[in-house]
């Protein structure tokens, strides 16, 4: 028994794969492209939820039940020379659409790696909440932020929280900035 091979049918298989593979890369080059310029090209978070899972380190409450607790968390990052905003955020895990983000823009003017620390504790002087987001390079501060989170003024005195349950993520957020790009947000 013998089996009879068209040649032409190899041919339209091969112009069939090489028409897709052009397409297929054609697409992915147009996505990218609108990628790129949508996005910001570095932005880094320091979140207290990716440091506990148990998200014990989110609960605030006004006032405190242990003022003198306050939790760190911190992590190396890794950054190129360039203009950054530099912040501080707390943002309640059921109300994510209203961060309360303090932040300022500053340059970095030697690329390395620098030490990243946020803290958030209870200042009994002002009755508030402060996260403070600080970066270091070899021990020497090159940038500090501090946020007062406050609750509500208008709010019945007594314990209470800003928003739902009192669990709050917050952290520190590095965004290099890029020219022509909006500042993306919380």
């Amino acid at each position: 028994m013998s089996i009879k091979v068209n040649p032409l049918a190899g041919m339209r298989t091969r112009t069939a794969r090489i028409g897709a593979l052009v397409a297929a890369t054609l697409a992915l080059a147009a996505a990218g492209s609108l990628a790129g310029a949508a996005a910001p090209a570095d932005a880094h978070y320091l979140k207290s939820t990716d440091a506990a899972a148990d998200h014990h380190l989110n609960i605030l409450r006004y006032p405190p039940r242990n003022p003198g607790f306050r939790p760190c968390i911190d992590r190396p990052l890794r950054l190129s020379a360039g203009q950054y905003l530099h912040g501080a955020y707390a943002v309640s895990e059921t109300h994510r659409t209203d961060p309360d983000l303090e932040e300022e823009l500053f340059t970095v003017r030697v690329p390395g790696t620098y030490d990243w620390e946020a803290c958030r504790g209870w200042n009994a002087r002002i009755q508030d909440y402060q996260i403070r987001s600080t970066l270091r390079r070899r021990g020497v501060v090159s940038s500090t932020l501090l946020n007062t989170f406050s609750r509500d003024p208008l709010a019945e005195p007594g314990p209470v929280h800003v928003y739902g349950n009192g669990n709050y993520e917050w952290g520190g957020r590095i965004v290099r900035t890029t020219p022509g790009v909006t500042e993306p947000s919380g």
